[in-house]
């Protein structure tokens, strides 16, 4: 069985060739072996970001953040890196929910424009 260092290591080359969901794997191995570390869940919660699962990643940098102890400030990079992550997610939700509704509205206008072109012949039908 591999440790927790060299699952986060394998979690982060799967990570850097753009396969997410093999990194999820391997970083959730490592919260297996150490749930109270919070590096894995911020790693986790990046690969989701990168697979558009938003909600999911800032369900786990919660988790995350529960892992840290304030009064250690080795934990004070990991903190603002969660943080991030999770406006990050935040940020990318509202971007996606504003292209569903542009692209929504868009269609609605195209045919409302297809519709004021029609030939008088066929307005009445």
């Amino acid at each position: 069985m591999l440790t927790y260092e060299e699952k986060k290591n394998e979690g982060n080359t799967y990570f850097l060739k753009n396969e997410y969901q093999n990194a999820i794997t391997s970083y959730n191995d490592c919260i297996l072996l150490n749930p109270e570390e919070p590096v894995a869940y911020s790693n986790k919660a990046m690969s989701l970001i990168k697979l558009g699962e938003y909600e999911q990643a800032i369900r786990v940098c919660n988790v995350a953040l529960t892992k840290i102890d304030p009064n250690n400030e080795k934990y004070g990079g990991i903190q603002k890196k969660i943080e991030y992550r999770i406006n990050l997610a935040r940020n990318l939700i509202t971007k996606r929910n504003n292209q569903t509704t542009h692209n929504n509205g868009a269609s609605r206008d195209i045919v409302i424009q297809e519709v004021d072109n029609l030939p008088q012949e066929f307005a009445v039908l």
